[in-house]
């Protein structure tokens, strides 16, 4: 039979072993949590550089609709609410009736996200009226790299 001093020291063992795996699990939970929150973070910044990098390709097509063959200064920025977005390049195909090939490069970055557009693009040329009724610039490919 147990005497009283070795029962005391049975629920003293008992009572450590119960806290180190609560606090193991609890750890465990913790070190999870924090990496699926840095996942969902990664993920956002990787949304957001795209949707800026697109923009820039919008800012090229609305220029082109404005000016055939656009030349761009290198490394344009362009401010979008908090961030902003680069054109990269603007380079041309040789032109045939009334139509060249755009070769659009842009680049945005959050935080550690980086995306890079690389769009390729028919433009007619606006002072021409697009064939059938057609659209002045039409995608060819759209690419992120």
């Amino acid at each position: 039979m147990l005497d009283n001093k070795h029962r005391g020291f049975i629920a003293l063992i008992a009572a450590v072993l119960i806290s180190t795996v609560l606090l193991g699990l609890s750890s465990t939970i913790g070190v999870v949590s924090w990496y699926a929150r840095l996942g969902v973070k990664e993920s956002e910044e990787h949304r957001l550089a795209a949707l800026r990098a697109e923009s820039c390709v919008d800012a090229v097509f609305l220029r082109l609709a404005e000016q055939y063959q656009y030349t761009q200064t290198a490394g344009e920025i362009i401010s979008i609410g908090e961030g902003a977005c680069e054109i990269v390049s603007v380079a041309y195909g040789t032109e045939q009736n009334q139509r060249v090939t755009a070769t659009i490069t842009t680049r945005a970055r959050v935080g550690a996200a980086l995306t890079t557009l690389v769009v390729r693009a028919g433009v007619i040329n606006p002072y021409v009226e697009p064939p059938f009724g057609g659209r002045a610039i039409e995608i060819n490919s759209w690419q992120e790299m």
